[in-house]
């Protein structure tokens, strides 16, 4: 058996964009990967999962519709002898109590009993704002409920891992909701720090098959508006500079509004940014320096394949190139799966050095 390396901190997940299963008003899991979740969405044709759809103008606010998150997105699991089908976060879970000394709350113990590794699920149709406060809420009964457990964890702190989006989360978290105080390392996987262009991608283009409605969804999606680039990446002709989505009119899907709610935050983020104390660990993910994407027509963007595109509009991603991206997406706003990263090379090396602890 593997020596576990001693942790006395606490661990918080904070999954990506589509990483949390949530429930209905009645409690059925309408956004999963369960047996009951998948049946409905079959049956109704996909209907469950239109009813996620928010009201506009929402901003940071929680809708009021009663759909709770549940947890982390679990692993879906095929016939004997086929393995994982689609990768959720129980197997960094699991690594994660086989390498270090952290454990779960189990189904058989108390509510209240402590727990230093927490996978914290989030509504992920919401603001990263509204996200991030309720991280706050958590890490505060969490932490509270783990230092007060033995005399040797008074003075815990928490480690953030986080995939995509929950990266966001964190550092709004982090930087905005006092979280530096108490936070002592933010380690993150995949997060689109300026954006991801496959929200861009998928806000233009659409979810999904024609009448669903998942492009309504997606479109309505505070979250997926906030994974917009905030850096000029559209070229609009040839020779001539960058411009920022926002600057590019008759682009299906997106809003003026909610971009200009994303400029205005991130001018104020930048003005009263301090340095938090807060270490954070970053592992880039994404297409690369030579990513880009054209025009199809005059309303859909696609990736370019090979050269030089000849459409009117192309997206260039001007960022350090990254590893290669993992075979498949996770979702609208992309940044990587978290499956096999997460086994093995990425959350080792996240996990023993930069998390602060020496490994077996």
């Amino acid at each position: 058996m593997t020596s576990r390396s001693r942790v006395d901190d606490m661990v918080v997940v904070v999954p990506g964009i589509l990483g949390s299963r949530l429930a209905d008003a009645e409690g059925r899991e309408v956004w999963g990967l369960s047996g009951p979740a998948l049946l409905r969405g079959i049956r109704t044709f996909g209907r469950s999962v239109k009813g996620l759809t928010l009201p506009p103008d929402l901003g940071d606010e929680h809708p009021g519709d009663g759909v709770r998150p549940l947890g982390p997105m679990r692993d879906l699991h095929g016939l004997l002898g086929i393995g994982t089908l689609v990768d959720g976060y129980d197997g960094l879970l699991e690594w994660l109590e086989s390498h270090f000394t952290l454990r779960r709350r189990g189904e058989r113990d108390a509510a209240d009993a402590p727990a230093n590794l927490i996978g914290f699920a989030y509504d992920w149709r919401l603001s990263c704002r509204h996200s991030a406060d309720r991280l706050a809420e958590r890490v505060d009964e969490e932490l509270g409920r783990w230092r007060a457990s033995a005399p040797e964890r008074a003075e815990a702190r928490v480690v953030l891992l986080c995939h995509s989006m929950g990266g966001l989360v964190a550092r709004q978290y982090v930087e905005r909701c006092g979280g530096a105080e108490v936070t002592r390392r933010v380690i993150t996987l995949g997060t689109p720090y300026r954006g991801s262009l496959d929200a861009l991608l998928s806000l233009v283009d659409g979810v999904g098959p024609a009448g669903m409605g998942l492009t309504a969804l997606a479109r309505g999606l505070p979250s997926l508006h906030q994974l917009v680039p905030d850096y000029a990446a559209l070229i609009t002709a040839p020779g001539e500079p960058l411009r920022h989505a926002r600057e590019v009119t008759g682009l299906p899907g997106t809003d003026a509004g909610r971009e200009a709610d994303r400029a205005a935050h991130d001018r104020r983020d930048r003005r009263g940014r301090r340095r938090p104390r807060a270490q954070a660990l970053q592992r880039p993910c994404g297409r690369g320096a030579a990513a880009r994407v054209h025009a199809l027509g005059e309303t859909r963007l696609a990736p370019e394949q090979h050269g030089t595109a000849p459409g009117p509009l192309q997206l260039a991603h001007p960022g350090p190139a990254g590893p290669p991206r993992p075979a498949g997406r996770g979702g609208p706003a992309g940044g990587g799966r978290p499956g096999r990263d997460r086994r093995g090379r990425g959350v080792r090396a996240a996990g023993h050095g930069p998390a602060g602890h020496t490994g077996p």
